[in-house]
């Protein structure tokens, strides 16, 4: 058990996690803290109108068969975890879901977007919460990896990635403690703080607005191009919201993907 995991404030709970992607390139997560609810097999799909752009899903970068939708399975019996404890490496280089092993207390799935129609679009990811109970959502953590790999060292690198939070001032403090506590030292006998550094390396994003838990936007994916994506969903241990109080609290979110843009667009002076 990790020093990190010791200082749980909850203890026991079970959350349920779930993908369901439909709509405009859109998605439904339930993420549910309740004992023994299950929510079954979850679905990334698209529409006619994204179908129609030439928008494609895959599980995989080489596209032997465009989907028009993925299945992702639940989780059923997670407790509250951190960031030290996510496997970023192996959730970036896992096609689809990530078989976590004992470790099951959060949801990994890579996939890939290809651009098969004619124009270029910007794709926007909306992530927007329909149901909060017990503010369970306090202690979510979100991670959107955009071209996640592993390097050389064996360090998680990537394009782009973005960590979303509340913006409630209990969420990062803590979290950025405790990734000081690992280390390890480079050939020249220097600690360093992998975690740390990966920590860093994430934008973050803490929202203040109300039924929403943040935007990404995918920019210019053009005619036959193949973006990977990879999402992690967690509760924060470390977050100071994460009590008992947050036992048999419901989050349900509504991850809408919408084309943004077009290239035949034009902006307005507003630059919209």
């Amino acid at each position: 058990m990790s020093v990190a995991r010791s200082k749980y404030k909850v203890t026991k709970s079970l959350l349920l996690i779930g993908i369901l992607i439909t709509g405009l390139l859109s998605a439904f997560i339930g993420l549910v803290a309740y004992f023994g609810q299950y929510m079954g097999t979850f679905v990334i799909s698209l529409d006619d109108a994204s179908l129609a752009l030439g928008i494609a899903l895959c599980e995989h970068e080489e596209f032997e068969q465009s989907n028009s939708r993925l299945l992702v399975n639940p989780v059923n019996a997670a407790n509250p975890t951190t960031f030290t404890d996510i496997k970023f490496g192996d959730a970036v280089t896992t096609d689809g879901d990530m078989d976590k092993g004992e470790s099951n207390n959060y949801i990994a799935y890579t996939f890939y977007i290809r651009n098969e129609g004619n124009i270029s679009v910007d794709v926007e990811l909306n992530l927007n919460t329909i149901t909060v109970t017990k503010n369970v959502d306090k202690a979510l953590r979100i991670a959107v990896i955009e071209g996640g790999y592993v390097d050389e060292k064996g360090d998680v690198k990537f394009d782009k990635g973005t960590i979303y939070m509340k913006n409630d001032g209990n969420g990062d403090e803590a979290v950025v403690r405790s990734l000081t506590r690992i280390y390890r030292e480079d050939e020249n006998g220097n600690m360093i703080y992998y975690e740390k550094i990966l920590y860093d390396s994430f934008t973050k994003e803490l929202l203040n607005e109300e039924n929403n838990f943040g935007h990404y936007v995918v920019e210019n994916l053009v005619p036959m191009e193949t973006r990977k994506f990879t999402i992690v969903f967690w509760l924060e241990g470390w977050d100071a919201d994460c009590t008992d109080t947050l036992k048999h609290g419901q989050l349900k979110m509504k991850l809408v993907f919408t084309i943004r843009k077009m290239e035949d667009e034009e902006e307005d002076e507003y630059g919209y």
